[in-house]
């Protein structure tokens, strides 16, 4: 993809080198669905055949720990977010957001929906590998989806949730569970580039916030930066 430079010198300037048809596409469906970053997605051709799953939170103040600590106030509002991430491309092909904590299961199923858009298919089948950690067990995983199953009563008794248990043992001895690390380590990026934290003081535009942080993290992996420092005479 060509390079481009500055218009005019600036003290330190980012370049990113966008097509047009992608940037009025970076707009969000609603405060709780994905990001409109699917134009970008279809530009770059991502085809996945294994999906990784996880959530995490961000805090709904930029006030460090050290400083909540002398306050002696403590952090009762998150804002819980889901992400699903390509293990192939490492990018972020379906994300969620939502206020507060509470179970990961009911994350799953809209979740998975989302990564289904950007699958290798075969004809009118698609195969997606699709790896969680055993919080998202629940009614809506199926016995093909990666996710350890949780044994109630010590031990499993539907028969979808033994074959599910066989499967997630012969991923892990194959290595393809472990590949779960990936969605982990953008999280971990997002955090550490974007801050844990919102500003916004409205749901709705704290909401867009998280969503933004996803979809700047897909154009920081998709593109070259041009970064041009003025050299003061």
């Amino acid at each position: 993809m060509p390079l481009t430079k500055c218009a005019k010198p600036c003290n330190l300037a980012v370049c990113l080198t966008i097509p047009p048809s992608i940037v009025p596409s970076l707009n969000f469906h609603n405060s709780r669905g994905s990001s409109k970053g699917d134009a970008l997605l279809q530009h770059l051709q991502v085809n996945e055949m294994t999906v990784a799953v996880d959530t995490t939170g961000f805090r709904n103040d930029t006030a460090s720990a050290y400083y909540q600590s002398r306050r002696g106030n403590t952090r009762r509002a998150w804002h819980k977010s889901g992400f699903v991430v390509g293990t192939e491309s490492q990018l972020i092909v379906g994300m969620r957001v939502g206020r507060g904590s509470g179970s990961d299961a009911k994350w799953f199923a809209p979740l998975r929906a989302q990564a289904r858009r950007y699958v290798v298919r075969k004809g009118r089948s698609a195969r997606l590998w699709l790896l969680a950690d055993a919080g998202f067990d629940g009614r809506d995983v199926e016995w093909t989806n990666v996710v350890p199953p949780i044994r109630r009563g010590g031990r499993l008794r539907a028969w979808s949730r033994v074959l599910r248990a066989a499967l997630v043992e012969r991923a892990k001895a194959s290595g393809l569970y472990g590949q779960r690390w990936r969605v982990e380590t953008v999280i971990s990026v997002i955090k550490r580039k974007f801050g844990d934290g919102v500003r916004s003081r409205g749901l709705r535009l704290a909401r867009r916030e998280v969503l933004a942080k996803g979809v700047v993290d897909n154009l920081h992996r998709s593109f070259f930066v041009v970064v041009c420092v003025w050299c003061v005479r």
